[in-house]
């Protein structure tokens, strides 16, 4: 689930009560950040959501007020190995419509963004067309990608020792030729801070849940 308009931690908390009484307590939850407010309260708002959902276009004035810029946004979340999407809003220019560019992808898979919004204004002929567009400009960038720097991303918390096994886990990928990673996760932890190593191999994951199997396809 995808809720706009978001401000803060209680508007979630908010509607998973009422998904708990409708017994859809396990479903995940994609906060979008389109408000000066949301992006006051990102951190608040990442630490209780499954993954967030940016709207550039409509926090532009406010990011630059906060010194914040696209990449800082996306690294909290991949900090955290949750997804973070982008949204691309498109515009009519000679009669055709442009969503996207090379450029802004180029940026956007450097980041190692998990996966893109399309405008809901696309027309109806236009969808296949633009995903058709989107996922071979992103299969030639990601070939692209300069490997991450091993660099430590694990801190003092619960999840410590995890954390160094999946940085290890990378960091074997860099010196051993290996052809995939494969691991069993019961929440997307795992392989969602594994996926944000940027590694250069798949990601098999595993698990017994159907939230979760979904939720795991958005990763990048």
């Amino acid at each position: 689930m995808a809720p706009s308009m978001v401000k803060s931690r209680d508007d979630i908390i908010e509607l998973k009560q009422f998904l708990a009484t409708k017994n859809a307590d396990k479903m995940k939850i994609l906060a979008k950040i389109e408000t000066e407010e949301a992006l006051k309260n990102i951190d608040d708002l990442l630490d209780i959501s499954d993954g967030l959902i940016f709207v550039f276009e409509k926090i532009e004035k406010a990011m630059k007020a906060m010194k914040l810029n696209e990449e800082i946004l996306v690294k909290k979340c991949k900090v955290l190995g949750k997804p973070a999407i982008v949204t691309f809003v498109g515009k009519f220019e000679k009669n055709k419509y442009q969503l996207i560019n090379e450029t802004q992808l180029k940026k956007f898979s450097t980041m190692a963004a998990d996966a893109y919004m399309l405008d809901v204004l696309l027309r109806e002929d236009d969808p296949l067309t633009m995903i058709t567009q989107l996922s071979d400009t992103l299969d030639s960038l990601e070939l692209k990608i300069t490997p991450q720097e091993l660099t430590r991303f694990y801190v003092k918390n619960e999840f410590m020792v995890r954390d160094y096994i999946i940085y290890n886990a990378y960091r074997t990928t860099q010196e051993v030729d290996v052809r995939a990673m494969v691991l069993y996760t019961e929440n997307g932890y795992s392989a969602g801070r594994l996926s944000s190593l940027k590694p250069k191999v798949p990601i098999i994951a595993f698990t017994k849940s159907d939230e979760n199997y979904r939720y795991l396809n958005i990763l990048r």
